[in-house]
């Protein structure tokens, strides 16, 4: 796979393919920080820590406690299991995965409801367009003190 290719993370049961643990902890992983990255806006530089990360995500997209918990959990099995020599092997493989799993599921909730927030937001902004449009139509183009101000709120949305 190419390094500009970008990785669709997969379901648990896939990631149980992986007979390697590390391998299985690994891919997961890099998943997970590609998701933070791309969809949450968490820093991609090579400095950044995967913890940083899901700070970052944790702040901006108002994450629940338990799921940056998950993520820390899974990113703190990564760290032991490339970084301690004596940690070999993941203790529990289906519950690392299910933990991904979960976590992916919750992120991909969160992203749902912050596109219908958009909408929803694009829906008060179409509406606001169309009142300065009647209102324009009523007083005159420029006719109205209110309708430049109008105007000013309008754009700073």
């Amino acid at each position: 796979m190419g390094a500009n290719q970008s990785v669709t993370p997969v379901t648990t049961q896939s990631y149980l393919q992986y007979k390697n643990d590390f391998e299985l902890v690994i891919r997961a992983t890099k998943d997970l920080e590609h998701l933070l990255e791309t969809q949450f806006g968490a820093p991609s530089s090579k400095e950044d820590r995967l913890h940083d990360k899901i700070t970052h995500a944790q702040e901006s997209a108002d994450l629940s406690k338990e799921t940056v918990n998950k993520m820390r959990y899974l990113v703190t099995i990564r760290d032991s299991l490339v970084h301690d020599h004596r940690f070999n092997k993941l203790p529990d493989r289906r519950k690392f995965a299910l933990i991904y799993d979960s976590v992916e599921e919750e992120l991909k909730e969160v992203l749902a409801k912050r596109g219908q927030i958009m909408a929803m937001q694009m829906m008060c902004v179409s509406f606001v367009e169309d009142i300065v449009e009647d209102v324009s139509h009523l007083c005159g183009v420029g006719g109205c003190g209110f309708l430049d101000r109008l105007l000013v709120i309008h754009k700073s949305v």
